[in-house]
């Protein structure tokens, strides 16, 4: 304004100034009134256009102020929607794994849906064939049964017209002397004597068995021989088929158990389909075993001793003994439907990849009744408690795949082989065979099952364990970790460590791998899995509760896809459990158990991280503390022992109903199938904080 002033106003007003005193005095006196008010209006005109430049200035200047607030908004919004936006494609990102990997998961189901229906059009077709042939054999029967009445009515009037003829009835006493002598020279009465012997020795409950068989072998062998069964290893019997398609063994280990093994010989030399190998394997007895063995050496049962003390150990030196590619390891003291090997072979062979063909049951002995197993096999029903008997039929490779037969201490070894071999990817089918399983009190797993002892007869304490554990960089917290694997109590050995390492930060991953480049640990796996937001384990978890949840579900599937054990151990990497919490904690699984926890709590509420269901399936957000093992209706994974096959059979997701990965796992073991999950309030674990920086 100043500047209009001095570059406008003030030079017109000099111009009106007289330059001499002469020119102003003329000036005033013709200057007149009328020309003063011109002026002077003119001053205030300008004096208004003054104020109007003012007025307008101070506008603009607030115009400019108000434009550079709407500036800064403007900006904040941009950098408030660029983050929505990096998080919803992250998300995207997310999603589009979980979709290629539900997308991978039904891909296989479908093939495996294929060869299924495969293999079931093959049955079909085999059936159809079977039932042309039984109706052709059923017409072939029909006319025979026609010509056979035709030649009985035939053979009945012939006999009845000798019969009647005098010279019949006049020389019926030279018939019954020569049928008497050739008794006596035969034997024949001597055999019919023995068999009505064996009858009441048998309704006794065959008292003195090692006596009477050395005085019915030994002592009157030489003179009225036993007579041999129709088979006879050499021969080219109908019932054996050709040893290139169908070589079966059975092996039967027996330990003490001579009172039964001839029934069990005696079923296996009943069967439709013989086997071409038959070995008893003697594991130290000291009863009437070898006795047995061999006396049934002439029907080409092979005999082998030692001192292995333990059933696993004897299977395998019965394994290593025989040559077939089918095996049968039958119990001394169960037998065989005589049906057993045919209907097992038929059922193995529909399948390239079977392994395994099992039965139904039919107990005797002290328990009477009849056990019936999947029609299709159930791996729930299976993982939980074993349907599969150790006389399955299995296939060699398949047993060799996987180690051979487990012979560990108060264990069921069948039921620990058989699940390293589904393992393995061969399958189990069922026959319809059945095999006669005798209950009495001195079966090791009559013994186990009375007194409850189930993690010990499952295995747990003597099969590897993967360890999995989760690392968001918290280096902090890497050493107490580390310190943990190193002291922990069950056997390094038999662990197998899964490391999934989340931080993208290169120092700490080289830390870590160093680490385990030293440990003495059976086997690890380290993994490097990216995340978009840089240590999202630490960030505050209410806004970022969406993100954590899709990032673990990420994880703990790739944790189930790498964990091959019966079972999987997770710890988080901000939890420290006490050092022998896992043998602790598996002594509590049973037959409905899928899972059990140790013990520990929100870092900052203080509240257990285990939760209850209603009966609609929503949550309860709070589970009250008690004392030593309880049944929950979840928790969370920081440190919790999974069934793995379980695992293998879930694909983990951050949507509904929970929009939780752990919470709809548990939504849907516990609350939709009824199975349990425990928690160890005895196992306490402590829930670290990351130390307050000075």
């Amino acid at each position: 304004m100043q500047q209009f002033w001095d570059s406008v106003i003030h030079p017109l007003l000099e111009k009106r100034q007289p330059k001499t005193e002469q020119s102003a005095a003329a000036a005033a006196v013709t200057v007149n009134e009328k020309e003063r008010d011109a002026m002077a209006q003119e001053w205030q005109t300008i004096k208004e256009g003054r104020d109007m430049l003012e007025l307008e200035c101070a506008t603009l200047i607030k115009e400019r102020e108000k434009w550079f607030l709407a500036r800064k908004i403007l900006l904040d919004d941009v950098q408030r929607e660029k983050r929505e936006l990096e998080h919803d494609r992250a998300a995207l990102d997310l999603h589009w794994s979980q979709v290629v990997l539900e997308r991978q998961t039904l891909r296989v189901k479908t093939e495996e849906a294929h060869r299924t229906i495969d293999a079931a059009k093959h049955l079909k077709s085999e059936t159809e064939k079977t039932l042309a042939f039984a109706h052709e054999e059923q017409q072939k029967l029909h006319q025979n049964l026609l010509e056979l009445r035709k030649n009985f009515n035939e053979t009945t009037a012939h006999l009845e017209h000798l019969l009647s003829t005098k010279s019949w009835r006049y020389t019926l006493w030279l018939r019954k002397l020569e049928a008497t002598a050739r008794a006596v020279t035969s034997g024949r009465i001597a055999y019919t004597v023995f068999g009505a012997l064996k009858d009441i020795w048998t309704d006794f409950g065959e008292p003195y068995p090692t006596f009477v068989r050395w005085v019915r072998h030994d002592v009157l062998g030489d003179i009225w021989p036993v007579h041999k069964p129709e088979y006879d290893p050499g021969n080219t019997d109908s019932r054996l088929r050709d040893k290139s398609n169908n070589t079966v063994a059975v092996v039967i280990p027996c330990h003490n158990y001579g009172a039964y093994l001839g029934d069990a010989i005696d079923s296996v030399f009943s069967q439709t389909v013989l086997p071409i190998e038959v070995v008893v394997v003697d594991d130290g007895s000291t009863d009437n075993t070898e006795e047995i063995a061999k006396h049934n050496t002439y029907r080409g049962v092979r005999y082998i001793r030692g001192e292995w003390q333990s059933v696993g150990a004897a299977r395998n030196a019965g394994l290593d003994a025989t040559e077939a590619e089918f095996l049968i390891f039958l119990d001394a003291d169960d037998m065989l439907h005589a049906r057993y090997i045919e209907a097992s072979l038929d059922a193995i062979r529909l399948l390239p990849n079977g392994g395994l063909a099992y039965t139904d049951q039919q107990y005797f002995g002290t328990q009477n009744a009849y056990h019936t197993t999947p029609e299709h096999f159930d791996w729930r029903k299976f993982d939980a408690d074993n349907h599969i008997s150790a006389t399955a039929m299995v296939r060699r490779n398949a047993l060799l795949q996987a180690g051979k037969f487990s012979h560990g201490v108060n264990q069921a070894g069948d039921w620990v082989t058989w699940r390293r071999v589904l393992r393995l990817g061969w399958k189990a089918v069922k026959s319809r065979g059945l095999l006669f399983y005798r209950q009495h009190s001195k079966s090791m797993t009559h013994d186990l099952r009375a007194n409850r002892i189930y993690p010990k007869l499952a295995g747990f304490f003597e099969e590897p364990v993967t360890l999995c554990i989760a690392l968001s960089g918290r280096a902090w917290m890497w050493p107490k970790t580390a310190k943990f694997l190193e002291d922990q109590t069950f056997p390094h050995l038999l662990t197998e460590l899964i490391v999934l390492d989340t931080s993208g930060d290169p120092a700490f991953g080289t830390m870590v791998r160093d680490w385990l480049s030293r440990c003495d640990y059976h086997g690890f796996t380290y993994l490097e899995e990216p995340i978009c937001i840089a240590h999202l384990a630490d960030m505050p978890r209410e806004s970022y509760r969406r993100e954590v949840s899709e990032v673990c579900a990420r994880m703990y599937n790739r944790f189930a896809r790498l964990a091959t054990t019966t079972l999987v151990f997770f710890l988080e990497d901000d939890i420290v459990p006490p050092l022998d919490a896992y043998p602790r904690l598996i002594a509590s699984f049973d037959i409905p158990v899928v899972s059990v926890s140790g013990f520990y709590t929100h870092r900052e509420s203080g509240i257990p991280v285990a939760w209850t269901w209603s009966d609609d399936g929503t949550k309860h957000p709070h589970f009250s503390q008690g004392d030593g093992i309880l049944e929950v209706g979840g928790n969370g994974f920081g440190c919790v022992v999974i069934r793995g096959e379980r695992l293998r059979n879930t694909v983990f997701h951050s949507g509904p109903p929970t929009m939780n990965f752990d919470q709809n796992f548990y939504h849907q073991v516990v609350w939709q199938e009824k199975q349990k999950a425990m928690i160890d309030h005895t196992v306490e674990c402590a829930h670290l904080s990351a130390p307050e920086e000075s």
